[in-house]
């Protein structure tokens, strides 16, 4: 018996026992098995963007249960998640908690983007290059994700929904991704009604979060270390199929119940009390995620020289790319949508007054708010106070602009961010 097989062997076998002692329902399930216990309707699309990925947009049309007084012409509402999340984030908490839901049964037509590098449903991914093989499929980072792959899901829903404009909420760096689109392609502007910032902000010039931080200043290093291990995913999918089923194992056995936990807090520096202790399995059954080394190193660079700029491929490079040394700037000040900024009062990641400095490049904000007192980095998606400290504000903000009352603009001085 070769490597490979020994290791498929093993997989199969830590496989089947987390099918027979799995605690949570939905820990072995894909998205359309989800979906289908959680009994919502739902239909599954799929865009092509201009440079030829293929990207899945899952609709739930309507809530758990038809309404007599439901509407005719819904409010369209897109939802993007961040870098190593995936649509199985907004439904994780089951039926009426997960954002997904509870925006459907509160008569929003919703549409779950499943970026590139992301498995949702199709295998097929690209016209032209395999994900599973060709190094090429993952030359991307959260640049590729707005200025295509969100751009093709808004054209791909507003002709599916014959609406004019749709609402948008993105998490973590999907907050990146749609500042990305609307500066290099600002006629998308138009196409939006409102954009919700979950927990994101593309200027970030610190965090609370010091070891974050220390591996953002080694990014330089990072990059090579990458390019000498030839990774183009920071988890290829041989280590992600080897890794998954023995965290999936792990995490059902309750003696290890607080490793397991402080795995998922890794996204933050605190640990959070607002997410039920049964979700930690189902949140880890979905990972270690895929997704392109270049996707993180671009986040790193932002954070490590705190500003908002295209990729950096290095002097020369750039010069060649750019005309400069230095990745040229988005032009954040592009977007003119009404923009809703939420923050987390112990999110460690992206701080409260680092929203500040991206509100100081904009004319168009209309909402600052923080959720606390305690409130972290993926609470926005699996806590079990989300639901009213989160999207009710949400859904108070996007109704309240269909009637047209818009919140008057918050405007901040900009200051040095040298």
């Amino acid at each position: 018996m070769n490597r490979t097989r020994l290791v498929l062997f093993v997989v199969s076998i830590l496989d089947y026992c987390v099918w027979i002692y799995g605690v949570h329902p939905d820990v072995k399930l894909n998205f359309i098995e989800r979906a289908k216990r959680h009994g919502y309707p739902f239909e599954v699309h799929q865009a092509i963007t201009d440079d030829g990925y293929l990207i899945d947009l899952l609709r739930f049309p309507r809530g758990i249960s038809k309404s007599e007084n439901e509407p005719k012409n819904k409010s369209v509402l897109l939802i993007m998640h961040g870098n190593g999340g995936s649509p199985h984030n907004f439904i994780a908490m089951g039926r009426k908690k997960a954002p997904a839901y509870y925006f459907a049964d509160r008569n929003f037509d919703v549409w779950l983007i499943c970026g590139r590098g992301v498995h949702c449903v199709n295998n097929r991914k690209h016209q032209k290059y395999d994900w599973n093989r060709d190094p090429e499929y993952w030359n991307f980072s959260f640049h590729e994700c707005g200025i295509y792959d969100i751009a093709a899901s808004i054209d791909y829903v507003l002709n599916a929904t014959k609406q004019q404009k749709l609402f948008y909420i993105g998490h973590s760096s999907a907050v990146n991704s749609i500042f990305a689109l609307l500066s290099e392609r600002p006629e998308y502007n138009n196409k939006l009604k409102a954009i919700a910032n979950y927990a994101g902000s593309p200027i970030i010039t610190e965090m609370d979060y010091p070891s974050i931080e220390l591996v953002c200043e080694l990014s330089n290093l990072f990059k090579g270390a990458l390019k000498i291990l030839d990774f183009h995913e920071v988890f290829p999918r041989t280590i992600r199929d080897t890794i998954n089923p023995i965290l999936r194992l792990f995490c059902i056995d309750r003696k290890f119940k607080f490793t397991c936990k402080t795995l998922v807090m890794s996204f933050s520096s605190h640990l959070s009390y607002n997410i039920d202790e049964d979700l930690y399995e189902v949140i880890l059954g979905d990972a270690p995620p895929r997704f392109a080394s270049k996707a993180l190193c671009h986040l790193m660079d932002n954070v490590k020289n705190g500003y908002f700029r295209f990729y950096d491929h290095g002097p020369k490079m750039n010069k060649k790319i750019y005309g400069h040394t230095l990745p040229r700037a988005y032009n954040i000040s592009a977007c003119v949508v009404p923009t809703a900024f939420f923050s987390g009062a112990t999110d460690s990641i992206v701080l409260r007054k680092e929203m500040w400095k991206t509100q100081e490049y904009l004319n168009n904000t209309v909402l600052d708010y923080e959720i606390g007192p305690s409130f972290m980095h993926v609470d926005f998606l699996f806590a079990r106070n989300a639901t009213f400290k989160l999207y009710e504000p949400t859904v108070k903000l996007f109704n309240d602009i269909n009637n047209g009352k818009i919140p008057p603009r918050i405007i901040r001085k900009r200051s040095n961010l040298n």
